[in-house]
């Protein structure tokens, strides 16, 4: 339907010369082959007056093929005591471009962003529109003044995968008193020869980008901010709700966030002090401390998502954490902060973005960054990360909303960029023993230990307080390969302080081994094994991003049934490569025993697209080692 639909507006209107008045939803088949969404036109005009002073504009021509290009639409404004939503229009065209509806700002829902565990003063006008048919054009313009400077709004032209654009500019026009600072991110990974154009004129700047189509997202593409170009703007001296700032230096800006944000938000009640004075009496060494402050907090604090004043900046004074018990995560790390620091141990309030995909804050541009807060606590040449808002992560584990990324640690007079702790491959281990017994019948009944260290921990430890059904319906997919599996016992055990997680697993398989005549044939590989290559890719456009290694061994001895042997064990295998490790074993331990060793190591990195054949082949080859089969004989 929507290829005949694009061939009769071709028909209809290929007269018509394209033009960005035009609401037609017609493109060219280069611009909408791999699209959900058509940018045709995107401006956005900042003007700022002063340094607590500024509006915004918006206006943006989209063109929606599908219900994937929904997620594209933005068809929304945050706002505020200090933020102001002048204006706000939608207007719809049909593909024939034909005006269909038109939504003015009186039309728009206003909620707060307090729903759950989300404590607000920070408001959104949004629409949500339901479409009736595809393809349509939506024209949305807006116009917003603010005070909080702080936040000048960065330009993103291409903010997804498979959306094309035609044409977007960011025009700012500013008072020449004013320090304007621009920092044009253009990732080494871009996949288009096409470049922002800059215009920097005395008291006006203006970016462009036109005609680039739609990028499909493959397997193993990099974030969306490794791949497409983004401007960030700032002033050297800004406003956070009625707060004057400075971001001349990373130093200078973290010595306005102690000062201003956190200074007069430590003083914790004599009693808590006392309380924590007798749990750490006997300790000397303070991190020891440390850990036992954290757990205090642990026990006695939840986390709730509070974003009231100063731009949601401002964490809660730790008094009143300490007597209400809860607070979001600037308001628990500082709590935590307060806490150490009553008894003269150093820690570090740090600014992250948190996510699992890993996004550093730009270290060569000076400006309000991040989503989260964490602590750091200076340990010799190192920092022990911890995650506040979680009751029950280890002393010192961060796992994979904040590893390995630029942070801003905020210390008086001693703010910097530093990278949070790296876990490497050979860190993220899986170690799995055991052995399993197969039968004649074709049974096979095993007992095995797995042992989850590093970012594998974390995965691994949601299924401590899962219900027990959710924790077989786990294992019963871990392990779907297996014919007719039961789940004879199950035993989880979560060590936090050595930050393991153990899984002792008693299972059987009926029908696990194959006759062939009066012999029998199964894979050696019941526990871990890799099955699916993923399809090649010729045409590939994207590079692609390993972002975290991981190491595996398994050491299992195969118990064979009474009157079978073995005449020959499978060859060795050791595949060594950039992309990492492989190597299987097996030995004869007696007549009756074989056990094998398997090890594999897969690095973490950023690679090319021509080297996506190759990755596919050591893949395919780790896939064809794991699957081995071994014959054993009738005597």
């Amino acid at each position: 339907m929507k290829k005949y639909l694009r061939l009769l507006l071709f028909l209809c209107y290929s007269a018509i010369a394209f033009s960005q008045e035009s609401f037609i939803a017609f493109y060219p088949k280069d611009v909408y082959e791999k699209a959900n969404a058509v940018i045709k036109d995107y401006k956005l005009n900042l003007e700022i007056t002063d340094y607590n002073k500024f509006k915004l504009n918006k206006y943006r021509v989209i063109t929606v093929f599908n219900k994937q290009g929904l997620n594209c639409l933005d068809t929304y404004e945050f706002f505020s005591k200090s933020t102001v939503v002048r204006d706000v229009e939608i207007t719809v065209f049909n593909a024939l471009g034909k005006e269909i509806k038109k939504i003015r700002k009186k039309d728009f829902e206003e909620n707060s962003v307090s729903q759950g565990s989300v404590i607000t003063d920070n408001r959104v006008l949004y629409f949500d529109y339901v479409p009736t048919e595809y393809p349509f054009t939506i024209v949305y313009k807006s116009e917003i003044v603010s005070d909080n400077t702080a936040f000048l709004p960065s330009w993103m032209p291409i903010s997804d995968y498979n959306m094309s654009l035609i044409h977007s500019e960011f025009e700012i026009k500013y008072n020449k008193e004013l320090n304007l600072n621009y920092k044009i991110l253009d990732p080494e990974t871009k996949i288009t020869d096409h470049s922002i154009k800059v215009e920097d004129e005395q008291e006006l700047l203006r970016f462009s980008l036109d005609s680039v189509n739609a990028v499909q997202k493959e397997r193993y593409a990099p974030s969306m901010y490794k791949v497409f170009p983004k401007v960030m703007i700032g002033l050297e001296e800004f406003e956070l709700e009625g707060i004057k700032g400075t971001a001349k230096s990373w130093e200078e800006f973290g010595n306005w966030m102690y000062t201003y944000l956190l200074a007069d938000t430590e003083e914790i009640p004599e009693e808590t002090i006392q309380k924590i004075a007798n749990l750490i009496k006997d300790e000397k060494d303070n991190l020891k401390k440390a850990k036992i402050i954290y757990n205090y907090v642990q026990n006695n604090t939840r986390y709730v998502s509070i974003q009231l004043g100063i731009g949601g900046w401002k964490p809660m004074k730790a008094a009143e954490v300490d007597k209400l018990g809860y607070g979001d995560c600037k308001a628990l790390t500082n709590y935590t902060r307060s806490l150490l620091k009553a008894f003269d141990i150093p820690s570090y309030y740090t600014i992250v973005y948190g996510d699992r995909a890993k996004r550093d804050l730009v270290e060569d541009f000076v400006s309000v960054q991040g989503n989260h807060v964490i602590l750091g606590i200076p340990d010799k040449e190192n920092i022990i990360w911890l995650e506040c808002t979680s009751q029950d992560i280890p002393f010192g584990f961060q796992g994979n909303f904040t590893d390995d990324r630029k942070v801003l640690i905020v210390d008086k007079d001693k703010s910097k960029i530093v990278r949070t702790k790296t876990y490497e491959a050979e860190t993220n281990r899986q170690i799995t023993t055991g052995s399993y017994k197969i039968t004649e019948s074709g049974t096979m009944t095993s007992k095995i230990t797995i042992e989850s260290s590093g970012l594998d921990y974390l995965v691994y430890r949601e299924l401590y307080t899962a219900p027990e059904r959710d924790k077989k319906d786990h294992y019963l997919n871990t392990y779907s390969y297996l014919k007719n599996l039961n789940i004879q016992s199950l035993n989880l055990i979560n060590d936090k302080e050595a930050v393991l997680f153990k899984e002792e697993i008693a299972m059987e398989s009926v029908n696990y081994v194959e006759k062939y005549g009066n012999d029998l044939i199964f894979h050696y590989n019941a526990f871990n094994r890799m099955q699916k290559n993923s399809r090649k890719d010729p045409d590939r456009l994207l590079p692609f991003e390993i972002e975290r290694g991981y190491y595996e061994e398994d050491r299992i001895d195969i118990l064979l049934p009474e009157g079978y042997t073995i005449s020959e064990l499978p060859s060795e295998i050791s595949i060594h490569s950039e992309f990492g490790e492989y190597d299987l074993s097996f030995q004869l331990k007696s007549e009756n025993t074989v056990s094998y060793i398997r090890k594999l190591t897969l690095k973490k990195g950023m690679y090319q697209n021509d080297r996506f054949d190759e990755y596919q082949k050591f893949i395919g080859k780790i896939i064809k080692g794991d699957n081995i089969k071994i014959l054993i004989n009738k005597k």
